[in-house]
C-alpha cells in the first residue's frame, strides 16, 4: 500500500488515501478519482471512500 494524494474537481479538494499500485492505475483509467467513485458500488470500497463518494454525489446535486 501506499499513501497517494488525489485532486477531487467536484468537491475542489485534494484527497488522501492508502491504496494500492493497481488502485492508483485503475482511477487513472477511469478518468480521476471522482469519476472511480462514482462507478464504483458502494459497498466494495471502504469506510472513507464511501463517505467521499457521498459528499461527490452532493455537490453534484446541489450544482445542478
Amino acid at each position: 500500500l501506499q499513501k497517494s494524494s488525489m485532486h477531487s474537481s467536484v468537491l475542489g479538494k485534494t484527497i488522501q488515501f492508502r491504496v494500492a499500485a493497481s488502485t492508483i492505475r485503475t482511477v487513472e483509467k477511469n478518468g480521476g478519482i471522482d469519476s472511480y467513485l462514482l462507478k464504483s458500488s458502494k459497498t466494495s470500497l471502504p469506510a472513507k471512500a464511501q463517505k467521499l463518494r457521498s459528499e461527490i454525489i452532493e455537490a453534484k446535486e446541489k450544482s445542478k
